[in-house]
Parts: structure tokens; sequence; C-alpha cells
């Protein structure tokens, strides 16, 4: 037969999960009981302003006791308002006018989370009555009278005390318990004891205190929709710090403060002094601190805020922003504060810039742009790149060049304060270089230079090109252009490596074609070498199969053995026919035979093997970058012609060195039959030294590989 059956219902698992689903942490018992207590002594205030408000809390491993002496509660308060999970009897005009945290009914049942016992004992303010009332978690049930209810004597002091017991698995830890009340309590106006310490009465001024200023201002400020009184402070390194106070948004008073600095970490939110939740939101300076409004409002139960409080205290610190933005603008601290640049920038107020400082052509020169705006009898010239080498010869004293800062937000500022307000007597130097003239070469020299680095790129790098004389703007030495098929090369006629290789082709022609090579190496080459086709920037396959074999000098498979026939004899050993005293023995022989001895005779200069090699690079070096070292990858220096024996070449102290070195090794004869094509390559060198030995590593211009000896 069909029949119905109850739903049941396990009373005490459902208000324990109900518990632990609401609260975020067992702790919040701690919190919601403390906060029932600040919300008690709020409403008695309204009627007895002259009583001296007090929260005691105790804090031990099995159980925790809140105590006030607030407007306590009735009989018919605790059954209808207190142990009724959803109504409240702060739920009123009246209780909002006295400032009260929570409304939302539930905080009697935040105890069960952790606890297996709730003791209540309350005595009304507005009657005397005296009562206690209490249950067991196991006891619960939903609808069912389960909750002891005894009168008590009165004792004239109204107030609660809120016992709750905890259950063996849910032990608190007592520090961990004080240090997070702690936080919710620290800025109320009511003395809190939490196990005999006064946790509370902290200013959120000494919470987030002012930093060591060097310029702080008072006064009244205002915004589209926020108008405060407003105290103002910033380091000499554009840290901020602001509090307002006496707050009003869109035309409403809003009780409470503001407390925020720029590198405090957090943004704890307070509604009356009491704690809510830590929140997260956009702003400029990263401002950090205390937010302490009656308007906020937190979610029932976890540390979170509503959706409109977080909307509200967004708003509110985009016009913070602002307001520092305007207290910051008129003053020398915003040139040194990145932030402020960045809200300039977000919201195009370059107007603000005046303190700026923008760098000139002096490094220890630096001008404040509402000084370049004034200054309009002169005409100043920008530039926005970083070659130091192009600056300095950018140098005109009566025409003074301002140098755009390399990264945002400062560039953006100041280019766009120059292009709105300076743009009569201020103008920019194109950064990219470009071919000013195109020269014709009648003179048969300039005509042999032309063909021969033609040749050279040709044959040396496999580069199809046509190369041309011109003018150049940026003082650059060679410029290039892609022509397909080929590519366009323009070399400045006036460089003094030209010079010299026009004479060199009239009075010296043996050390004409060393010198354009030269010339091509370390000139050219940095300009082409994206052009270089891959088969010579890789290098040939066989050369990578040879650099990518996983050998060490002293590890050989037994394949390659007949490379070194001095060591075959180790078969011997391992097939027993030769003891192993006697091949070590054989083998320091052969180690002897393969030293490598330096002396006198060994060792010879650079100018007397190669002596047109020092002057090239001495003119070829005040051509591309006034003498400095460069330490791109290049090509080698090629003299396929000159014989040599030396195994060292130097260069003497008195004489210039060679792109930053003096001391020049022989490959050896392996090296140089297996690994020539590497070093003819464009390719970096740098060597290591320690004790009795010294490492020269060599990469490849591609990066992708390298040789190290």
């Amino acid at each position: 037969m069909q029949r119905k059956i109850a739903l049941q219902v396990k009373s005490d698992r459902v208000i324990e999960l109900f518990a632990r689903d609401i609260y975020q942490s067992p702790m919040s018992l701690l919190r919601e009981n403390v906060q029932n207590a600040y919300d008690a002594i709020l409403m008695r205030r309204r009627t007895d302003a002259d009583f001296e408000p007090m929260i005691d809390v105790q804090i031990e491993s099995d159980r925790i006791t809140v105590r006030d002496n607030g407007n306590g509660m009735t009989p018919t308060e605790l059954e209808e308002n207190y142990w009724y999970a959803g109504n409240s009897g702060k739920n009123t005009e009246e209780a909002r006018n006295a400032g009260v945290v929570g409304t939302f009914g539930i905080g009697a049942m935040a105890n069960f989370g952790i606890a297996e016992r709730l003791v209540v004992e309350t005595e009304s303010a507005a009657t005397g009555v005296r009562s206690r009332s209490s249950v067991a978690k196991a006891d619960l049930s939903i609808n069912q009278d389960c909750i002891d209810l005894t009168p008590l004597d009165p004792s004239g002091e109204a107030g609660t005390i809120v016992t709750a017991y905890l259950d063996a698995d849910n032990r608190v830890d007592v520090d961990t318990g004080q240090s997070y009340i702690a936080d919710f309590v620290s800025l109320l106006a009511v003395p809190v004891f939490v196990n005999g310490s006064n946790q509370s009465g902290r200013d959120a001024s000494s919470l987030v205190a002012p930093p060591g200023t060097s310029w702080q201002q008072e006064g009244s400020e205002s915004g589209a929709r926020l108008v405060a009184d407003v105290r103002f402070a910033v380091t000499q390194t554009g840290l901020v710090w602001i509090h307002l106070r006496n707050i009003v948004w869109s035309g409403r008073e809003m009780v409470g403060s503001m407390t925020l600095r720029s590198d405090f970490i957090g943004r704890r939110t307070f509604r009356n002094g009491f704690g809510l939740a830590t929140v997260t939101a956009a702003t400029a300076y990263e401002l950090g601190g205390i937010v302490d409004l009656m308007e906020l409002a937190p979610t029932a139960g976890r540390e979170a805020l509503t959706t409109e409080s977080m909307q509200l205290i967004q708003s509110m610190l985009v016009e913070v922003d602002e307001v520092i933005s305007r207290l910051l603008a008129p003053r020398p601290e915003c040139d040194a504060s990145t932030s402020f640049m960045r809200w300039v920038v977000d919201h195009s107020k370059y107007e603000l810039c005046d303190r700026l400082k923008i760098a000139t052509q002096s490094e220890d020169d630096r001008l404040e742009l509402a000084f370049v705006r004034s200054d309009s009898e002169r005409k100043y010239r920008t530039y926005a790149g970083g070659d130091r080498r192009l600056i300095s010869q950018l140098v005109n004293e009566e025409s003074p060049l301002l140098l755009y800062a390399r990264y945002d937000p400062r560039r953006s500022c100041e280019r766009e304060y120059i292009a709105r307000f300076c743009v009569d007597h201020v103008s920019e130097i194109v950064d990219e270089p470009q071919v000013t003239e195109l020269l014709a070469s009648d003179e048969a020299a300039e005509r042999a230079i032309l063909f021969r680095v033609e040749y050279v790129l040709k044959n040396d790098y496999l580069l199809a090109c046509d190369v041309r004389f011109g003018h150049i703007s940026h003082g650059i030495p060679v410029f290039v252009e892609s022509a397909d098929p080929k590519i366009m090369i323009t070399v400045e006629r006036d460089l003094n490596a030209v010079e010299l290789m026009a004479s060199l082709f009239d009075n010296e022609y043996a050390a004409f074609g060393a010198m354009v090579a030269d010339f091509v190496r370390s000139v050219v080459y940095q300009r082409v070498a994206n052009y270089v086709p891959s088969s010579q920037t890789h290098g040939t396959e066989a050369f990578l199969k040879m650099v990518r074999k996983n050998r060490e000098p002293f590890e050989y498979e037994r394949g390659d053995i007949e490379e070194f026939p001095e060591l075959a004899f180790w078969d011997d050993v391992r097939n027993h026919r030769m003891g192993v005293a006697e091949a070590i023995e054989r083998t320091m022989g052969v180690s002897r035979r393969d030293v490598q001895v330096l002396d006198s005779t060994s060792a010879a200069t650079m100018g007397e093997v190669l002596p047109d090699v020092a002057a090239n690079q001495a003119a070829i070096g005040a051509t591309q970058n006034g003498g400095e070292a460069m330490l791109e990858p290049l090509p080698a220096i090629s003299r396929s012609d000159v014989n040599c024996t030396a195994k060292l070449l130097t260069i003497p102290e008195s004489e210039s060195d060679l792109a930053g070195y003096r001391c020049f090794l022989a490959l050896g004869e392996k090296a140089r039959r297996d690994r020539a094509e590497f070093f003819l390559q464009a390719h970096t060198t740098s060597i290591v030294w320690g004790g009795q030995r010294v490492l020269f590593v060599f990469g490849h211009r591609s990066g992708e590989f390298g040789l190290y000896y």
C-alpha cells in the first residue's frame, strides 16, 4: 500500500555543516561573539552615555568566553532573536543609528562549527531581568524545544556572558586566537581585554603611520564626488601617505575615515571601528591601509564585503588617486614617483608634469619641464635614443639636447608634455638614421674601394650587394637597405678610414686589399650580419656535426683510437699482454710529447708579422666607435697570404691594443685542420683563468654553439 514517510533531519549535524559553510574559519565564533558584544555596547550607549563599556575575552584551548556590559537581553529577546536563526533584534532603525556592525541574526549558530556546548548568561539593562540559556550540539533539534532557559537572580550589572565549550577535535591555539581577534578590535574605542591584555584603543595613524616625510600638508580637498579634510605627506622618494576624514561622497556625509599609504601591505576594512575584511582594489599609488566607514557592509558570516561595498571602495580610491596626484604635482617629489607618472599617462593629465625633470646632454644636469616650457627664447632639441656616441656628436651649447627617458611612464610624460606645451621651440631629432645625400664616385680610388668592398662581401660572406658613397645622418658610418635580390649599402664618404684606403690605393697598393678587408670585417659586417646567408651564419653541416659531438678531450670512443696510435697499447693492457705500470709509463711519455713549450724563439710581436693590422684597426676603430673596444661577434682578421711560425703574437704596451687584446695564440695543427671554418666566421672570445689552467671560450654569432679550449 502507498504511504507517506517523514523527511528526517539530524539537527546537530545540519547546524554544524551550516556554521562551517557560512563561516570560513573556526575562529569565526570568536569574532561573532565579540562583534555581538560590541553591538550590545553601542545599543546601550544610545540610552546611557555615562556607563563605562568593556569587553573581556578569555581564550583557553577548550573554551572561549566573551563578556560585555552592553544592553543585555530579556528572556523574550533570547528566544525570539538570539536563538532564532535568521532573526535579529539589531535590524532596526534604532540599531542602525547606533552604528551596529551585524544585522544578519545568525551569530549564535557560528559557535557550533567547533563548539559542543554553548552557554549564554545575560541581564537586560532595560528590565534588570537575568537569565541563562544553554544547549549541547548533540541535543539541537529544529523547531523542537531543546534549549534550556533558566531565570537567575539579577546582579545589577547589565551585559552578556557567552561561553563556548569546544569539542575534543576542535581545540584552539591560544596565541593564534589572541592574534586573530586583535586584528578586528584594534581600532575600537571600547576597551577589549583578551586574556588580560587590552587589544583595542589604537588610532589608524598608529597602525598606518606617516613615513619620514619630505613635505606634508593639511586642508580640504574635493573631486568629482569626493569632499574631505585631508592630511597628506610624501617622502623624497615619492612614497605617499594620506588621511581623509569628514568625508562627503556624492553629497552624502559618511561616518568614518580612510588612512592609506603607498607601501603598506593589505587594505583592511572596518565598520565603526570593528574589523571586517581585507579587500583588493585597483589604485595607481598601490595604496594599502585602513578604510573605516559605516557604509561598508559585511556578508553573512564570511570575512568579506558586499558587492556594493566593494564598488564604493573602488570608486572612492579612484578619486583619492586624483587628489594625491593634484597634491603631488606642484612638488619636486613627484619626479621620484613612478606611480604619479603612471596616473598622468592613464588620465592624460600632462599639464601636471611641470616639476618632472628631463635628462640633458650632460649626465649630471636635468631640467624641469616647466623650465623648458618657459625658456621659449632658446631652441631645444630632443633625442629618444640611447646611443652615447651619437649623443656626444649632437652636443650643441646653443641648442641644448634633451634626452627622453628610455622607459615608460616617464618617457610618455616627457614626450607628451613637450608636444603639447613646447612645440614652438623644441624639435625632435629623428632616431632612425637615413641617407641624406648620394655621391657620385668619379675618382679611381673611390671606385676601387666600392668594388673591393663588394668583392669581399661576395667572396668572404656570400653576400650579393651594391655599394655606394653618400652622407648619412647621426654620424652613422654605414647604412644598409634591403633591395631584393641584393641589398644596398651606403658608406659615409667622409670617414677617416675611407681617406686612408684611398691613400693606400694611390701610394701603397700592396696594403690596400688588407685595409679594405679589415674595414669590411670591423665596420660593414656589423650592419649586414643579418643578411649573411645561413651557410655562413650557421656554418657548414659537416662543421655542426663535429661540434655537436658530446666529447671531452680526454674521452674517446674505441673507433677513434686510430687518431692516437701512441695510445693503442692500452688494448694490450685490456688483453693482459702488458702490465698497468708499463702502460702508465708509456702514457706519460705520450703526454710529455704533447706539451707545448713557449719561449722567446716561439713568440713575436704583431708588428713584426702583420705590420698593417694595428694601423688599420686604429683608423677603423676611430671611425666605428671612438676607439672603444668592440665586443660584438666579428669574423677573424684574415691574412691567408702571410706565413708565420710563431706560436704567440703580442702587442707591446707602447702600442695600441687590437680590439682590447694584446696576446694572440696560434691554433694547433689539429685545431686548424678541424675547426678553422669556425674561427673565420663571426664569433666572440672570452678568457677565464685561474691557477695553472686557462679556458678559452669562443661563441658563434648564431648563439647556437661554440668551442672551448
